[in-house]
């Protein structure tokens, strides 16, 4: 059976990569071919073309942004650290020929391309960005996906609306979208609550890719030069509050900070920055003495590795983005590793995750995301029977 996947394979985000590939390697253990779909739209990486819709100054502003940093980053950044995201993104996750064009379509390849199986997720995919709106694409759209690739299932896998609100604006489109799908599943509670509003459809929450795994050692490779024990903080789109929260914890520990670069930084360095490959991320990740996170898949993965962790949630405007590590927490009784204030900290580096409870969480929540995808290739090989 041939799958594709749709989803940010290619971002510079590591939960990205890592995500994109559990789900291709869950796949593959269960007898499937696996290629990720090469689309990559230009308002992913790059915040779009310039444009003269409002709001001007803000759509546009990012696009210069994302350019500079793009610019900056290749200038000062290590050309190794480079080669090796690149390098486990060509080995770990295949793309199919059928790819992205200039024209922001689907362009066919010179020869036909089918699968049996089309997914889109995990990962924020359905999210519609301020300066783009809605993508089709990561919906599956019929007549873009079935075009290109010979008419095949098309399901979801935990997409997230990377809120737990979805702007109105777009709920006509996307209850379209959903409602052709062939079969739909939701990363997270508020998810499988806004498709019920939408499409009137009862539909099953189901984990992170990387949460369908227990082991992630085989990936593991090591980073030199970095001290036997230390705080690994996993910080993304700001610093506010998770700064403090790793200095307070680095000095009651007596610890260094080591931070992953963030090719989007714009704040300044917490700690010291390294430059890991995805494999070394996870290896730094496992041996770390104390992990300190904002992001989703810095508490996924802390919970696939056994990690003691704090999530410091994310301030202001983007405090909207905390729902999808807020509904993980709740499922996983892990709600007392939310970080409230500085003083609570103490407290909750002496009380260590206790892992024999939290697998118990765990365990119905892998079984949903097995019989969902599980129930979906049996489907495909009894109709071809």
């Amino acid at each position: 059976m041939k799958v594709g996947i749709l989803t940010f394979h290619f971002s510079e985000n590591y939960g990205a990569l890592f995500q994109s590939y559990a789900l291709k390697q869950w796949f593959e253990d269960n007898g499937c071919e696996v290629l990720f779909i090469d689309y990559k739209p230009s308002y992913i990486e790059d915040g779009g073309r310039f444009s003269l819709q409002k709001p001007i100054v803000r759509s546009n502003g990012k696009v210069v942004y994302l350019y500079l940093s793009k610019v900056f980053n290749w200038i000062t950044v290590p050309a190794q650290f480079r080669y090796n995201k690149k390098t486990f993104q060509r080995e770990m996750l295949p793309v199919s020929e059928t790819s992205y064009s200039k024209s922001q379509e689907m362009r066919e390849s010179e020869r036909e391309e089918c699968f049996d199986l089309i997914v889109c997720g995990s990962d924020q995919v359905w999210n519609p960005p301020e300066h783009h709106g809605v993508d089709p694409v990561y919906f599956l759209d019929s007549s873009v996906v079935g075009k290109a690739f010979g008419n095949p299932k098309r399901i979801s896998y935990a997409p997230s609306f990377g809120s737990d609100i979805l702007d109105a604006k777009y709920s006509e489109q996307v209850a379209t979208l959903i409602s052709n799908l062939d079969a739909v599943s939701v990363r997270e509670k508020s998810g499988a609550e806004i498709i019920h509003h939408l499409c009137n459809l009862d539909v099953p929450v189901v984990p992170d890719p990387t949460l369908l795994h227990t082991d992630f050692r085989h990936l593991h490779e090591e980073y030199p030069g970095i001290d036997d024990d230390y705080v690994f903080c996993y910080c993304l789109r700001s610093g506010e509050v998770i700064r403090d929260v790793s200095e307070k914890l680095s000095k009651k520990l007596g610890l260094k900070i080591y931070s992953p670069h963030n090719p989007h930084r714009r704040w300044k360095e917490i700690g010291t920055s390294i430059f890991p490959s995805p494999g070394q991320w996870l290896k730094i990740q496992y041996d770390a003495k104390f992990v300190v996170t904002n992001s989703f898949h810095g508490v996924a993965l802390s919970v696939v590795q056994k990690k003691d962790f704090l999530y410091v949630p994310l301030a202001g405007a983007r405090g909207k983005m905390n729902a999808r590590a807020f509904n993980l927490l709740k499922t996983l009784n892990l709600e007392d590793r939310i970080v409230d204030n500085l003083d609570s900290i103490a407290d909750m580096v002496d009380t260590p995750v206790d892992w024999d409870a939290v697998e118990t969480y765990l365990v119905p929540l892998r079984a949903a995301g097995v019989d969902y995808l599980s129930e979906q290739i049996s489907a495909l090989k009894y109709a071809e029977v």
